[in-house]
């Protein structure tokens, strides 16, 4: 199965102040936080990701002070989640609304490490993001059919795997006591996490194609559902290979998404749309060989060697790593800056 790879090489990293009562701006957030009980030689950085669809959307980098704390502004123009990483194996998902400041505060001495969130929409996020750590698990033993397999056997299958991990999350929503808003959260993030295993669907032609991607199961024109940020895998897989269905719909964060991952498009005006728009795509297939880097261009990088940070300015990623590990084997993770 062919996947979508979008690859966001341009990083920051960025040593800043503990939170305070400065509001981000309107088309911001920020976010802040402290890791405490961080063992010798452990870990002093933390990754965001957030898939805000402007220009300036990041995977950031964060260095802790000197207090081991940090705290960023962070580009976000409508609601949705975003990720914040620390070490490679914890993963936190919280919601924001633009304008707002979140806190996030780890204990490093534990095993799970254990965090808790507060400041702008504490008692969402803290339910939210441990109710998505709970339920992730529940969709990774998930196996669909090849891309090519008619619709109609691929759509049952599809539907039966959304299906039997919705029992599961219904049996942790009233277990826990779970908020609606948040069981709608992790609800959505159910159909479009596994739908991001269909991204690549393309049936027998191309009509079973577009009658997947716009299969009522996913409420396209619902702007609810992009408050979960594994959405857009979802319209960029629609609008990049159907840009005259994009054309059609309303203008909104819906339309915007969508109209602008096509590549015979030209890019809009941006205040021809409410949002404006992403483009950086890397295509990769299933053969490591067949993985398209000629489009990746210079820009700046954060690379984390040992225990340093090395900022460089306007370089060829690849080239870059080429030169400094010539003679050895390279292996590239590839990334979006809106996911872990």
């Amino acid at each position: 199965m062919s996947r979508l790879f979008p690859l966001f090489m341009v990083l920051f990293a960025t040593i800043s102040p503990a939170i305070t009562a400065q509001a981000a701006t309107v088309d911001s957030i920020t976010v802040a936080g402290r890791i405490i009980n961080i063992p010798p030689k452990g870990a002093r950085t933390i990754i965001i990701n957030e898939c805000d669809i402007s220009p300036k959307s990041e995977r950031r980098v964060v260095d802790l002070d000197s207090v081991v704390e940090f705290r960023e502004r962070i580009p976000l123009s409508f609601g949705h989640t975003f990720t914040l990483n620390y070490k490679r194996n914890l993963f936190v998902n919280a919601y924001a609304e633009p304008g707002d400041s979140i806190f996030i505060e780890i204990d490093a001495s534990k095993s799970p490490l254990e965090f808790h969130l507060s400041g702008d929409r504490a008692e969402l996020n803290e339910e939210y993001a441990h109710a998505f750590a709970d339920v992730t698990p529940f969709s990774y033993n998930v196996e669909l059919l090849a891309d090519t397999v008619a619709l109609a056997e691929y759509m049952p299958i599809f539907k039966a795997a959304i299906d039997s991990c919705r029992k599961l999350i219904d049996d942790y929503v009233a277990a826990n006591s779970i908020s609606p808003e948040t069981a709608r959260m992790l609800y959505n993030g159910n159909i479009y996490d596994i739908a991001n295993l269909a991204c690549s669907y393309r049936g027998k032609n191309p009509y079973e194609q577009l009658a997947f991607f716009t299969d009522p199961i996913f409420d396209l024109t619902n702007p609810d559902n992009a408050k979960v940020m594994i959405f857009p895998y979802h319209l960029s897989a629609l609008g990049r290979s159907f840009p005259e269905y994009a054309a059609r719909l309303p203008k909104g964060v819906i339309r915007d998404i969508m109209y602008v991952v096509s590549d015979s498009e030209t890019a809009p005006r941006r205040d021809d749309f409410s949002n404006p728009a992403y483009f950086d795509r890397v295509y990769g297939e299933e053969d490591p060989a067949e993985l398209d880097i000629s489009g990746i261009t210079d820009g700046n990088i954060c690379v984390l060697e040992g225990d340093s940070v090395i900022d460089l300015d306007r370089v060829n990623p690849i080239d870059w790593l080429s030169r400094r590990f010539s003679g050895r084997p390279i292996y590239l993770d590839v990334s979006a800056t809106w996911c872990g």
